[in-house]
């Protein structure tokens, strides 16, 4: 039965068992969402051993060969060591909060670091309790902010949250800007 360590944890998993379950069972908090691979908020990186490839399906070449995985795809043959911190969130400031039609919002989001992005690129916005969405970015870069239209889907947990709790002057986590479809305009 392989092993999964994460810092001073050593969890061994139930035949069948994802990464990402098994850190969930021990109460680590990996920000995660659509548990197929689609969303990637759940990219982890082996520091040792080898991630299986259907848990790197989807990732640029750069990342498995850096020993990126999504964890909710993997399912380990052999003992994965995870790097601990390896991509951390940052904080961001809530500055508004604005209707922009009966179910979407504008959400402008202020990082308390610099945050580069280009246009067409997305951030993944991480709540307290590890729930995780990502959300195209909507202005241009340059700014001091982020803008996020999201709509508010009537079940939507992270969506309904923005709508109707999240309040300026909060703080959350976010992770990006990530995405490689964005507006190149050919300058060198």
């Amino acid at each position: 039965m392989p092993v999964l360590h994460h810092g001073d944890l050593h969890l061994s998993l139930e035949p069948g068992e994802t990464a990402l379950d098994a850190l969930l069972r021990a109460g680590v908090p990996v920000p995660n969402s659509c548990r197929a691979g689609a969303c990637q908020s759940c990219r982890l990186r082996a520091s040792s051993g080898a991630p299986p490839p259907a848990s790197q399906v989807g990732l640029k070449p750069t990342q498995r060969e850096r020993g990126y995985f999504l964890a909710c795809l993997c399912r380990p043959e052999s003992d994965l060591t995870i790097a601990v911190d390896d991509d951390p969130p940052q904080d961001a400031e809530v500055v508004a909060i604005e209707p922009l039609s009966v179910d979407v919002v504008r959400l402008r989001l202020r990082p308390l670091a610099p945050l580069v992005h280009r246009a067409g690129q997305f951030i993944t916005l991480l709540r307290a309790d590890g729930l995780a969405r990502s959300y195209s970015l909507a202005n241009l870069p340059g700014d001091d902010t982020l803008e996020l239209h999201v709509r508010a889907l009537p079940h939507g947990r992270m969506s309904q949250w923005i709508a109707h709790d999240l309040r300026p002057g909060d703080h959350l986590r976010i992770r990006g800007p990530e995405g490689d479809c964005f507006y190149s305009d050919g300058s060198p």
